[in-house]
């Protein structure tokens, strides 16, 4: 297979999380100004269980919501996948990644475009039509977009991980052994983590206030969800004692554990969280198991059932070690 240079497949990339996110976000503003002059105020924003208007704002709350997600979500996911990307990691991952993006976008921007456009004319937006066919259009659009943007990018193959075995501690007869360590996504991504948590529940509060129930109990959902998950994800207790390897949230939950009479080998890895896991957090992959929480040093636990569980941790060869006296 050719290798592609490392500036084509980083370009290619951006064409596809930015690029083109930004060019459906150019032509949805065009087509909402377009329509302004004659759409009622407030208009129809929300559409109940039923298709029909159950919400109502302002043309222009809309229109910055549609920018803002469009660009926003593409270009936070950017953020996570470019630094990996310039030390070189490769894989499919990345190429998937841009293919939801640009299909995100796309989708955001056809559902909110068609939603204005269809008010034009009325004088109160509760004679505003279902939103079933807008989303039928979104979802064939989004689905035109992935392809568009999957196939911009060159065919990466995986990156390999780079395994190192470790030699088991030496273990006199009644030693006890036990090794533990605290790990933590990277400062800023908690710091950003917090911020999310904490904007999404100031939504939700504020929406309670304004007399839109619906959209305050889901924002209110979206909100305990997002609080839970960065509480639950974001810091983990690793512990390797004569039970296995342990690995626990701050929080108590969730926790996972390798006993040790299922560790067949423990090695050191170095993981790429996106190239090798698909992105960050608690993930799965078949064959794979893991806690990444960062792009780095990992232990990594070979199953006597062939199954592989590794988790993001500082002195990961020293974790490796002691579990293979153990298991030994």
């Amino acid at each position: 297979m050719t290798t592609v240079p490392q500036s084509t497949v980083i370009r290619r990339f951006l064409a596809a999380t930015l690029g083109l996110p930004i060019l459906f976000t150019l032509a949805g503003v065009l087509v909402h100004l377009w329509a302004r002059p004659d759409l009622p105020d407030p208009i129809a924003i929300h559409w109940g269980a039923g298709g029909r208007p159950d919400g109502f704002g302002s043309p222009t709350s809309t229109l910055v919501l549609t920018v803002v997600l469009a660009i926003g979500l593409p270009a936070l996911m950017t953020a996570f996948a470019l630094p990996s990307l310039h030390r070189g990691d490769r894989g499919p991952s990345f190429r998937f990644l841009a293919a939801v993006m640009a299909a995100t976008s796309a989708l955001i921007v056809t559902l909110t475009t068609w939603l204005t456009v269809m008010q034009r004319g009325l004088t109160d937006a509760h004679d505003a039509g279902t939103v079933w066919w807008a989303l039928a259009d979104a979802t064939v659009n989004a689905v035109l977009a992935g392809a568009l943007a999957w196939w911009i990018q060159p065919d990466q193959q995986q990156v390999g991980t780079t395994e190192r075995a470790v030699t088991p501690l030496s273990v006199t007869p009644g030693e006890r052994l036990v090794w533990f360590r605290d790990t933590t996504i990277r400062r800023h991504w908690a710091v950003a983590a917090a911020a999310l948590g904490v904007a999404m529940t100031i939504l939700a509060i504020a929406f309670w206030f304004t007399g839109d129930r619906s959209a305050a109990i889901a924002l209110t959902v979206a909100a305990v969800v997002t609080v839970l998950a960065i509480a639950t994800t974001t810091a983990f207790h690793v512990r390797v004692d004569a039970t296995g390897l342990t690995v626990r949230s701050w929080l108590g939950l969730p926790r996972f554990q390798v006993r040790i009479g299922d560790v067949d080998q423990a090695s050191v890895v170095d993981i790429n969280g996106i190239g090798d896991f698909g992105g960050f957090g608690v993930r799965w992959m078949p064959g794979r198991f893991g806690v990444v929480l960062r792009t780095g040093e990992a232990l990594q636990v070979q199953r006597r059932s062939g199954k592989v569980f590794a988790v993001t941790v500082d002195d990961a060869a020293t974790a490796a070690a002691t579990l293979n006296a153990l298991a030994g």
